[in-house]
C-alpha cells in the first residue's frame, strides 16, 4: 500500500538563531564569539557586515551573557554626559560600557560621535562603521 510507504516530513526546523548559536559557539568557526570580539579590538577595519551580524545576534549565546538592564546607572550617566557635551567623559564611559555590552547601538553611536569630534581616528572607523 502506498499509504504505508509515504512517511511524513520531519517537523524539526532549523532557525536562523540556531545557526548563529552553533557558529558563535564553535571554536573552529570564523564566527566564534571570542574571535569576533578579538577582531573588534585588534582589527576593526577588517570587520564585515556578516561579522557584525554575528556579533549582534550572537551576543546572547556568549558565556556569562546578561542582558543590559533597562535601568543602568552607567548607561544613564552616558546619556547625561552626552546631553551636556562632555565628550572626553563620554569616550571614557562609552569604552567601559562597550567592554561589557560590545554591540550596544546607542553607546556605539555616542562614542563614535565624540571620537570623531575629538578627532581621535584610532577607533572611530569601527564605531562609525557599526
Amino acid at each position: 500500500m502506498i499509504a504505508n510507504a509515504v512517511k511524513p516530513q520531519s517537523t524539526d526546523k532549523v532557525t536562523y538563531m540556531d545557526i548563529i548559536q552553533s557558529l558563535v559557539s564553535d571554536s573552529n568557526s570564523v564566527f566564534f564569539y571570542p574571535k569576533l570580539l578579538q577582531k573588534v579590538k585588534d582589527h576593526p577595519n577588517e570587520l564585515t557586515n556578516l561579522d557584525v551580524e554575528y556579533l549582534y545576534y550572537g551576543q546572547v549565546f556568549r558565556i556569562g551573557y546578561t542582558p543590559r538592564p533597562f535601568f543602568d546607572k552607567d548607561r544613564d550617566n552616558l546619556e547625561i554626559l552626552m546631553s551636556n557635551d562632555r565628550k572626553k567623559k563620554v569616550i571614557e564611559l562609552g569604552t567601559k560600557l562597550l567592554q561589557k555590552y560590545p554591540i550596544d547601538l546607542s553607546t556605539l553611536l555616542y562614542t563614535s560621535k565624540c571620537l570623531k569630534e575629538k578627532k581621535r581616528p584610532d577607533t572611530t572607523y569601527f564605531f562609525n562603521k557599526q
